[in-house]
Order: C-alpha cells, then sequence, then structure tokens
C-alpha cells in the first residue's frame, strides 16, 4: 500500500521538486540563449568603440544580437591582451580589427575582407568638415576644390598625408582633432580634415559645433574594420560565426561612396 501511495504522489507531480505546472516544466526545457563574448581596446573619445560598452560599433552588434537571438557580452582591454585572449579561446572574438596578414594568428576574418568591407564592423578614413555657410560643396571633393584657404589636419596623421598627395595646402599647427574644429571656427581656416570617427565623436558631444560645422559624408580615404572570430568559436559553431558575419554585411557606418 505504502509504494501504491508513493506512485500515486509520483504521478500527479505532488512530491517535493516536482514541476507546479506543465508551462513551468516547458520554460524549464528552454535552452539558454547563446553567448559570445567579445574584447576591444577602448579610447575615451572614440566615436565606435568607446569605455563601458558605449560607441556606434558596439550599439551595432547589440542590433545583430538582438536580430540573431544570440547574447553579446563586451569586454574592454589593452589590444595586445584582447589579441592573445581571442586566440586561446578565451573570448570568442576581438572587435575592430583591420585586416591584415600579420595578424591572422589572432583568428579568422570574414573570407572577403582582403577585398572590400561588405562585411565589415565599420568602415573609418580621412572626412572633411567644413563651416556651414563658408565654403560651398556639396561633396568632400567639391569642398576641397572651393578652399580659399590651407586644410587644417594634425601633423603627421593620415589627414595630412592624403592631403599631400592631393596637391593641398595643409596649415598643420594644430596637435589633436578637438582643436583643429576650434581652428576652423576661430580662425580663417575653412576646413579641416581627420578622422571619421573623431570629427562625429566631437561633433556629438559639442552641440555648439556641430550647428556651425558639417561632416561630409564622403571619405577620401577608406579602410574596413572587422569582427575577428578566434579558431576555436569558428570550429564550434561555423554557422553562427557566418551569420553575424553576414548580419553586418548591410552598408557599414561612414561606408560612403564618392568623394
Amino acid at each position: 500500500m505504502r509504494n501504491l501511495c508513493f506512485a500515486g504522489l509520483l504521478s500527479a507531480g505532488l512530491l517535493w521538486g516536482a514541476p507546479a505546472s506543465a508551462a513551468e516544466a516547458d520554460a524549464a526545457a528552454v535552452p539558454a540563449p547563446v553567448a559570445l563574448s567579445f574584447c576591444y581596446e577602448a579610447k575615451r573619445d572614440s566615436h565606435w568603440l568607446g569605455p563601458d560598452g558605449r560607441g556606434e560599433a558596439i550599439a551595432r552588434l547589440r542590433s545583430v544580437a538582438e536580430a540573431l537571438d544570440v547574447r553579446f557580452d563586451f569586454v574592454a582591454m589593452a589590444a595586445s591582451d584582447c589579441q592573445l585572449a581571442v586566440a586561446n579561446g578565451r573570448h570568442d572574438g576581438m572587435l575592430g580589427v583591420p585586416f591584415d596578414e600579420t595578424v591572422a594568428w589572432v583568428g579568422a576574418f570574414p573570407s572577403e575582407a582582403s577585398e572590400s568591407g561588405r562585411r565589415a564592423l565599420f568602415v573609418e578614413g580621412v572626412a572633411v568638415v567644413r563651416e556651414r555657410d563658408v565654403v560651398q560643396g556639396g561633396t568632400a571633393a567639391e569642398v576641397l576644390r572651393n578652399l580659399r584657404t590651407p586644410i587644417a589636419a594634425v601633423p603627421g596623421s593620415e589627414a595630412a598625408r592624403e592631403l599631400r598627395s592631393l596637391g593641398l595646402r595643409i596649415d598643420d599647427r594644430t596637435r589633436n582633432p578637438r582643436g583643429l574644429l576650434d581652428r576652423v571656427l576661430r580662425s580663417p581656416v575653412e576646413a579641416a580634415a581627420m578622422s571619421y570617427g573623431d570629427a562625429a565623436f566631437h561633433l556629438a558631444a559639442n552641440p555648439a559645433l556641430s550647428a556651425r560645422l558639417e561632416l561630409m559624408p564622403q571619405l577620401l580615404t577608406r579602410r574596413a574594420y572587422h569582427v575577428q572570430f578566434s579558431a576555436q568559436r569558428v570550429a564550434q559553431d561555423p554557422a553562427l560565426v557566418e551569420s553575424v558575419w553576414e548580419a553586418l554585411a548591410s552598408p557599414a557606418p561612414a561606408d560612403n561612396a564618392g568623394g
């Protein structure tokens, strides 16, 4: 009789620890969402990858995670530490990596990374910022043609090198990107050239600047920055890795044609 009572309680789900309902049993059977961990080098003034999970690139990845129904975790650290962590499989990927054969030991790039930025996390390059209503032009190239003054650039920067290759006169007396924007407003200089990310960050952070300055969308140079996945994650779940890269295939921020 005692065994029969025990069996009855068990079948009725009345013993301690049994699910209270079929709904709870179904919920308990649902697997936890897949989680991927990414590391990146954070820079305080970065438009793309800022500290504390801020930045346009991280916001873009959060949207990808939501679309794919997975969870992304982000950790900021020194670039060399991040490379080692990804190479050793302690993190699933590194963010904001330009394609280069010398870092192939860290992990995998999307298949077309050496040729295009189609599946890049973001595309960075030299951009032109002009003072509104002072120098005319609908594109960066037109602004450069219509300048009546030298264009400001940080000495030794990629922007300065590109401007010299175009045969333009350069004002290189300013040592930082924010100073370039101030110089355009407070001197006869009509425009400045700097990285798109630097310009976008400082204009977004300073409404008084953005009210008087315009960031031209066309880039004078382009370089794609990717999500580089660890070899371990690629081997473990190649379909998920491809899904993340493919979700980034829409035009990357700052990836604008023309010049």
